[in-house]
């Protein structure tokens, strides 16, 4: 299956362009355009950040994710800011070959597998910082465990523990002005939150990432009993729908408990 990826840089301060979303033939509403000098952003959140200050774990954890170059058309984010002040930028999906058929079983399958632990918790904190080259940004989640659901035997997680989830894109403030990041394969968690997460182990800093599939959801949002995806991803929901949380927990761990839809 080929992946395109439709970029998009959205420059906050200026004329904005509407950029729609071509998923499997269909296109998305565009945003709506903004007027000359009005300002998308806001500071609230934004973590305040001075290039080349980090510490040990957040150096490691920004080096997870690759450049972002085509989405910045080469540039740092230092140099945008200095260029136009407040930014938004972003990478979208577009323009997506989906497969004939769709197999639920399969794919919650081969997320048990590959995830080292599946949880639900609620997200206390959060804070971003700059990727390696400078290109985009990444946030560290602090989660209260809920309920675990796939536990990780290299480090066992007890409920009501916080563990730290590592995603890419966030909201930063860099050199006094606001830059926020989306990728829309994986979109920001809410602080206060509560999710469901396909996690993988980063045994070098003890935190987790969340799994990347090119076409399926691995983090879902929980309200009340239902489930929606973060991203804009096409599978499973159809981008948009939802699904009743018993049902989907029940498929889980009928999966958990079958070894041979594992792999």
């Amino acid at each position: 299956m080929k992946l395109k990826v439709l970029i998009g840089l959205l420059l906050a301060g200026a004329s904005l362009l509407g950029i729609g979303r071509i998923v499997g033939g269909r296109v998305g509403t565009p945003p709506s355009p903004t007027q000359q000098g009005q300002s998308l952003l806001s500071a609230q959140d934004a973590t305040p950040v001075q290039e080349g200050v980090m510490n040990d774990r957040q150096k490691q954890h920004s080096r997870l994710f690759s450049s972002y170059k085509d989405a910045t058309q080469g540039r740092t984010l230092h140099q945008l800011v200095l260029e136009r002040g407040d930014i938004q930028i972003g990478r979208f999906i577009g323009n997506v070959r989906l497969p004939a058929s769709f197999d639920m079983e399969q794919y919650l399958g081969k997320l048990s597998y590959d995830a080292d632990l599946i949880v639900i918790g609620t997200v206390r904190d959060r804070s971003s910082n700059l990727i390696e080259d400078g290109t985009f940004t990444f946030s560290e989640h602090s989660l209260s465990a809920e309920t675990v659901l796939k536990d990780n035997p290299a480090q066992p997680v007890q409920p009501n523990t916080t563990i730290t989830v590592v995603r890419v894109g966030g909201k930063i403030k860099l050199l006094g002005h606001v830059v926020n990041a989306i990728d829309s394969s994986e979109k920001p968690l809410v602080t206060g939150g509560r999710y469901l997460l396909f996690l993988k182990f980063i045994p070098t800093t003890g935190a987790y990432k969340s799994l990347s599939t090119s076409l399926a959801e691995s983090t879902f949002k929980v309200e009340g009993n239902q489930v929606t995806q973060v991203s804009d991803q096409h599978f499973p929901f159809d981008n948009g729908g939802s699904k009743d949380l018993k049902s989907l927990l029940a498929e889980i761990g009928l999966v958990l408990r079958n070894p041979h839809a594992l792999n």
